[in-house]
């Protein structure tokens, strides 16, 4: 996390105007095991195509249908990625406030209990 606060305040310090992308993987607690999420998701896509679903329709069926078929585990998971973001986003934020101002003030910022 540190180094991500230090790239991303020389980032802001350089004026770019561009983004940075920061990848949070799902907390190992709620992650789908990788064979049955690429199972659900390749038999989802393929019933999709089969059925016509595309365009604005397709993601909201696909999400819909993977849940259906991962018994809600790709939800929980989901939710578990909301949860671990914005705790993310939080840490660094405060982190880059520090690299900022000379300092890094405050305590880290936990994990939610049950949040993953």
């Amino acid at each position: 996390m540190a180094e991500a606060a230090k790239v991303v305040a020389t980032h802001l310090e350089l004026g770019l105007g561009s983004g940075i992308l920061v990848c949070v993987p799902v907390p190992e607690s709620a992650a789908l095991p990788d064979d049955l999420g690429r199972a659900a998701v390749e038999r989802a896509v393929a019933e999709a195509e089969a059925a016509g679903i595309g365009g604005a329709a397709l993601t909201p069926w696909l999400l819909g249908r993977i849940a259906e078929l991962t018994d809600g585990a790709s939800l929980r998971a989901n939710a578990a990625l909301i949860v671990e973001n914005a705790r993310v986003a939080g840490e660094l934020a405060r982190r880059v406030a520090g690299e900022l101002t000379g300092r890094v003030t405050g305590s880290p910022v936990r994990r939610v209990p049950g949040g993953g």
